[in-house]
């Protein structure tokens, strides 16, 4: 496992080398679960945030730098004004990939760049429409699995049936 204290204090002092003046993460931590993202930040009051990175990324054999991405793109989230993809966020990105060739800051990366299996579920359940051809898959047990008379066709408004995955 990488020394995520290490890439944090390295992403840190690059923002600082650019002038780009982040806010207080007085939390950082490594989240198990997550298999649909690298990052995730969470603001806590008007200038504090919690960020949470994968673990996928900092395990051994992967790039450190696909690590300091995600931490610079979490961190750019702390910045006043930089909260969305958009406007003040973008540009400081570009600034930090063009200014750090060594940086890849995007909106969304896929985890096809890493070779790390991720487990993929086979779904559990089906929901159909008896009118028309939608259908969507389900992992879980959820409301609309328990009853689905509660709920309704989105394409049709035809009611909903639902079956066991095979």
């Amino acid at each position: 496992m990488k020394n995520f204290e290490k890439l944090i204090l390295e992403t840190k002092n690059d923002f600082d080398i650019l002038n780009i003046d982040y806010r207080t993460v007085t939390n950082w931590s490594i989240n198990t679960r997550a298999k649909k993202r690298w990052g995730l930040c969470k603001r806590k009051s008007f200038d504090t945030f919690e960020i949470s990175i994968s673990s996928l990324l900092l395990q051994d054999g992967i790039d450190d730098q696909l690590a300091k991405n995600v931490i610079a793109h979490e961190l750019l989230h702390t910045v006043k004004g930089c909260f969305a993809h958009k406007g003040k966020w973008k540009m400081l990105a570009e600034k930090i990939n063009s200014s750090m060739p060594n940086y890849s800051i995007r909106v969304r990366d896929d985890f096809s760049e890493i070779n790390v299996p991720i487990k993929n579920k086979t779904p559990k359940y089906i929901i159909k429409c008896s009118k028309c051809d939608f259908y969507c898959l389900r992992y879980k047990r959820s409301k609309v699995i328990e009853k689905p008379e509660h709920y309704r066709c989105p394409k049709c408004n035809g009611k909903l049936i639902i079956e066991n995955y095979k």
